[in-house]
């Protein structure tokens, strides 16, 4: 199947999508509606062809992006903690899973990085100050996900961010989306990524992407190729 859209202005599209997306909303089809136009392109580097509702992205066959921040603490000894954030019970998808300190979608108009400082704040209380010193880039996942739940198949790239904070620095819930943060020992994060369905689907992969990085996996260990990849 395909969607054929009439020519038009940015604005006039993304007014016709809007009707068709707000039609199919009512009639039960676009799930976790959430108030947020995300942009339509051939790619992430391409021209904006419409805006569209967040929630209804998959629906039309498009790439979703976003940001996710792994909250990284390094000890005194040496070894690493990460701040893991409880999503709130009333969030509209994956309520009450556990997610990084900071991850948000990629809205329009705006940079990856400065998405990643916009959201430290929001989400986290993190100053701007703190988040431009801190947020390193750290590569992307790609990854596709079939929702049978809601028939569709989700398609997305994540930009990684490492968030070296300090010690002595202690997120706090800002806009109600978490329940709160725990800093917790790696060990413990990749035990619950290996053995439980407790963190976020996305965020796991994301997670694994950092064990690799930081040696945290090796070679060595079975599975390590498949993991890698």
């Amino acid at each position: 199947r395909e969607v054929r859209m009439r020519p038009g202005s940015f604005d006039e599209v993304t007014e016709r999508v809007g009707t068709c997306m707000a039609a199919l909303r009512e009639s039960g089809l676009v799930p976790g509606w959430r108030d947020e136009l995300w942009p339509a392109t051939r790619g992430f580097d391409a021209e904006p062809l419409f805006a569209v509702e967040r929630a209804a992205v998959p629906l039309l066959g498009l790439r979703g992006y976003g940001v996710h921040c792994n909250g990284l603490v390094r000890r005194q000894d040496g070894t690493l903690a990460l701040w893991v954030a409880r999503r709130a019970k009333d969030k509209a998808t994956w309520p009450g899973k556990l997610d990084h300190v900071v991850a948000g979608g990629q809205p329009l108009g705006i940079s990856p990085f400065e998405n990643v400082v916009k959201e430290c704040g929001e989400e986290a209380g993190i100053p701007e100050e703190l988040a431009r010193k801190v947020a390193k880039a750290a590569g992307l996942v790609s990854y596709r996900q079939e929702l049978t739940d809601r028939n569709h198949i989700k398609r997305d790239v994540l930009f990684c961010y490492d968030l070296h904070l300090p010690e002595d620095f202690t997120p706090k819930p800002v806009d109600g989306e978490v329940e709160g943060f725990e800093l917790w020992e790696m060990a413990d994060v990749m035990s619950s990524v290996a053995y439980t369905d407790d963190f976020k689907p996305n965020v796991q992969l994301v997670l694994i992407d950092m064990f690799v990085r930081h040696g945290l996996v090796t070679p060595e260990q079975e599975g390590y190729i498949a993991l890698a990849k």
